[in-house]
């Protein structure tokens, strides 16, 4: 059987319309052993729900699914705001080009990604997953499911990925200090990503006489308050921080102990927060390709039958007053 009706469901099941219906969505009410079998049965005969049943037959779908990263109490907060922003200039995009956006939360459970993806078959033809997680076979979970699968910033060998090179941007910035005459340099954060980028410009200037230390710590704006009388202390010539966010603890510093920016020492943030150009100074930061990515994605779901691609988006350098 092809595309099992709710109702050849509950024929081939013996069970009630209703209880297939509580076992589809996850409902209480059912023994764990009914509802094991109408799922088997439900993913052998290849189900959607009505919506997605007509979508299938008039080969239209005008609706995009998109993972999200489970925003509790534990994630971290500068991560949550960059994920966010990218996420809604994508929901914004789709929304002028006629598309509808459906949410759904990484849990972290499998079983719970399964679900959400099952009950999607067929309502949707892309699914964006901006949260996956690594220990999870893409090829037992997605494999069966008719859906364009876009991955954000995560690896994959299934589906079309996005991927961030997060090193040119920062790079860059990096060179700039070089080349202006900074030779005593600090980075402070705890964010793997920057070391490439970081380490890339070191290299990239041999013959220079250049001294420089990574503070590893995290990276909030508290912490880039903290470290400033240890970073003013040492009187570097400039400072790299891996957030935006630690970069304006340390300029709250710098403001509260009359230190000039950038006179008496330079400074670099990551993120390209919105408030940067806002500052005082200005703060000179690495911005993501949100745009460029934003655009690829959206072609990619109005060309749902492109082949598999990896592409991969540069971040640049945005100089401002700070440097």
């Amino acid at each position: 059987m092809s595309a099992a009706t709710l109702k050849q469901l509950s024929e081939l099941t013996g069970v009630s319309i209703r209880s297939v219906n509580r076992a589809l969505h996850g409902d209480t009410g059912l023994s764990e052993e009914k509802r094991a079998m109408i799922l088997a049965a439900a993913a052998r005969t290849g189900y959607t729900p009505n919506i997605a049943a007509r979508n299938l037959r008039l080969k239209q779908n005008n609706f995009v699914g998109i993972v999200v990263p489970n925003t509790g109490a534990n994630c971290e907060p500068a991560g949550a705001t960059i994920t966010s922003r990218k996420i809604n200039q994508l929901q914004l995009k789709l929304e002028r080009e006629g598309f509808f956006t459906l949410f759904g939360i990484n849990t972290g459970k499998a079983d719970d990604m399964r679900n959400l993806l099952r009950q999607w078959t067929g309502l949707v033809s892309s699914v964006i997953f901006f949260s996956w997680n690594s220990q999870w076979r893409q090829d037992e979970i997605l494999e069966k499911l008719p859906l364009q699968c876009i991955f954000v910033d995560i690896a994959t060998d299934f589906g079309h990925s996005m991927i961030i090179d997060r090193a040119p941007g920062i790079y860059d910035g990096i060179r700039f200090l070089l080349e202006h005459g900074c030779s005593k340099l600090a980075r402070c954060g705890d964010i793997s990503t920057r070391d490439l980028g970081f380490n890339a410009a070191l290299q990239g200037l041999t013959g220079r006489s250049i001294t420089h230390r990574h503070y590893r710590l995290p990276s909030n704006f508290e912490d880039g308050f903290r470290i400033g009388a240890e970073l003013t202390a040492e009187h570097y010539d400039a400072v790299f921080f891996d957030t935006d966010r630690m970069a304006f603890g340390f300029l709250k510093y710098c403001w509260q102990n009359r230190i000039r920016i950038p006179e008496d020492i330079a400074v670099i943030g990551f993120d390209d927060e919105y408030w940067d150009a806002y500052s005082c100074p200005s703060l000179s930061t690495v911005a993501h390709p949100t745009e460029e990515m934003t655009a690829a994605i959206s072609d990619l779901i109005r060309s749902p039958e492109t082949e598999r691609q990896c592409l991969h988006f540069k971040t640049r350098f945005i100089r401002r007053e700070s440097v």
